[in-house]
């Protein structure tokens, strides 16, 4: 009861944020493990998560409805080549780096 009272409380108290939650490759197993969770998640938010499971070639459709394949990078299945980013080794270079100016 109380994890549940606790997602009513935030669900109730902050504004939406969340438009559409789309979670590709999803496994067979993750919906298991959805269905567990959900009975936690606020009705509305239920309906804005989009589970794909895809075997195919290429990307599945429900993804290209949402995500032009020219946002999603190359190793995934879209066709961006920008390289990609390694967010924690440049969030760390860059705190480094202010720690280091700051002790200058």
């Amino acid at each position: 009861n109380f994890i549940k009272g606790f997602v009513q409380t935030l669900s109730d108290n902050f504004p939406e944020r969340l438009k559409r939650l789309a979670i590709y490759p999803f496994p067979w197993y993750g919906r298991a493990i959805w269905s567990l969770v959900r009975v936690f998640v606020d009705k509305r938010t239920q309906e804005k998560v989009l589970l794909i499971s895809h075997s195919g070639k290429g990307l599945p459709k429900e993804i290209t409805d949402i995500v032009d394949p020219s946002e999603i990078p190359e190793c995934c299945g879209g066709t961006d080549t920008r390289p990609i980013i390694d967010l924690e080794t440049t969030l760390a270079d860059r705190v480094s780096d202010v720690i280091s100016s700051n002790e200058s």
